[in-house]
């Protein structure tokens, strides 16, 4: 994942607290780890699922300004390779009437 450790997987551990599904029940296994200026992350694991957060490998080895370590900005700089942009005000009417263009976002969005 790209930030999973802080994003996706602490957004599916909030749901399952919301729709009252045991998270721990799915096999996943949260560690609180201390960063090295004292602030308390969460780590998701699981036996099942081989994960690496690329946002930790970006900070500490791409040599990538502060403001240039977001997913598109790390896939267009590390991996020349340009996703294609779809506005998210978009997405919904997209689904409708242009599902095409909207496949063709999340593809070129899955690559990146």
């Amino acid at each position: 994942t790209y930030n999973g450790d802080s994003f996706d997987f602490k957004f599916i551990h909030q749901r399952c607290q919301v729709l009252q599904i045991d998270f721990d029940s799915l096999g996943f296994v949260t560690k609180a780890t201390k960063g090295r200026f004292g602030n308390v992350a969460s780590e998701y694991t699981h036996p099942s699922i081989i994960h690496m957060d690329c946002l930790k490998w970006v900070m500490r080895d791409s040599y990538l300004p502060q403001g240039s370590q977001g997913l598109k900005a790390v896939t267009a700089k590390k991996l020349k390779y340009q996703p294609m942009e779809l506005s998210p005000e978009l997405m919904t009417p997209y689904a409708k009437q242009r599902p095409q263009i909207l496949a063709q976002y999340s593809v070129s969005d899955a690559v990146a």
